[in-house]
């Protein structure tokens, strides 16, 4: 079994540029898009907003699982017209394996949710699968904000750097570390 965790790429600036109403219509016209692409294999599920999941059952092999994700990933492309515009959408999906990368459903959508982060960091409009070491990626990452929120709160951190100027203009075109410098 699979669980793909479908994210439309930058979907709230569509809400916040050509409003809800809008926005709802795109949703509308993706999920039928989603639909047609999963058939009935398998079961789509919109989990609020522009997040959706897919359960594929009876997968045989996780090639397998990367051409029906590609093929979400070509399906979510839509072109929305607006007025004499068309809208482009896309999407980026993370995928888990059942019971390869997790036993429980709740460990299986995070497993999903951690390879959806990986698939926006290689430049949205992608798959990834789930690896272990996006976990543990994931889990520094959080703890390193964390301690940086910490430090921050706490007055720890000092920011420390020198201008460089143009002469001529006046203007700062960049900054050195102290370290440079020495």
């Amino acid at each position: 079994m699979a669980l793909l965790f479908v994210d439309l790429d930058n979907f709230k600036s569509i809400n916040d540029t050509l409003g809800h109403n809008f926005g709802d219509r795109v949703l509308q016209a993706i999920t039928e898009r989603l639909r047609t692409a999963t058939g009935a294999r398998a079961l789509l599920a919109r989990l609020g907003g522009d997040e959706f999941t897919v359960l594929m059952e009876d997968v045989r092999s996780s090639e397998e699982v990367e051409e029906r994700a590609a093929a979400l990933v070509s399906h979510s492309a839509a072109a929305a017209p607006r007025g004499r515009t068309h809208l482009s959408t896309s999407a980026s999906i993370g995928a888990s394996l059942y019971p390869d990368h997790a036993a429980d459903p709740d460990a299986l959508l995070r497993a999903a949710d951690v390879a959806l982060f990986r698939a926006k960091e290689l430049g949205r409009n992608r798959f990834a699968f789930y690896r272990p070491a996006l976990y543990d990626a994931a889990a520094q990452r959080f703890r390193l904000e964390q301690s940086l929120r910490r430090a921050v709160e706490a007055g720890d951190l000092m920011l420390m750097y020198q201008a460089q100027v143009a002469l001529h203009t006046r203007d700062t075109i960049g900054v050195r570390s102290p370290a440079a410098l020495a």
